[in-house]
């Protein structure tokens, strides 16, 4: 399977390149809270650029990369029986050496791999703040395997005004 995630910046919407859905991905710039903002200012490519990366790193089994795409510390909030509040847990926020740390750990095991497709279906811009919708399916190491999963990443720019993740939000749909 191997990761794949296709986009294109046409006239403020994202759409999938030759070869994938021809689905339009809706952009919102904030205007919905009194924000006005441009995607020129911010190209659309910075904002998904560190779930892309997240995912990369995963199937490299690359630290430095996985390191680069995580904000010092990052929230996570799952829901793996349903798609009801009721069932969302949040999870402790790890630093981004506990991250790290943790998949080293799984990285060491010969035999670790990571599969996903993540396709963009929405991006919401807020000024620093970016909601990137998304559904991702694939299957990794201990024979877990997701199909069509709705994730919310949230990234903003950190250090360097280079973007990254700053929470996601699993299990939506």
């Amino acid at each position: 399977m191997g990761l794949s995630c296709f986009y294109n910046i046409i006239s403020n919407h994202l759409t999938a390149k030759e070869g994938e859905s021809s689905m339009t991905i809706e952009i919102s710039a904030g205007k919905e809270l009194g924000i006005e903002g441009t995607l020129e200012a911010v190209p659309v490519d910075d904002l998904c650029k560190p779930i892309v990366d997240y995912h990369r790193a995963l199937e490299i089994k690359d630290e430095d990369l996985l390191a680069a795409s995580v904000c010092a510390v990052v929230y996570r909030v799952y829901s793996a029986a349903s798609d009801q509040f009721v069932d969302w847990e949040p999870w402790s926020r790890l630093s981004r050496e506990q991250v790290v740390g943790n998949f080293s750990k799984a990285f060491a095991n010969e035999d670790f791999y990571y599969e996903n497709r993540v396709q963009i279906t929405h991006v919401k811009l807020n000024g620093d703040e970016a909601l990137v919708r998304t559904m991702e399916s694939g299957r990794t190491w201990k024979n877990r395997d997701w199909e069509d999963v709705e994730v919310l990443w949230h990234t903003t720019p950190s250090e360097g005004g280079v973007w990254k993740i700053a929470g996601h939000i699993h299990h939506l749909s």
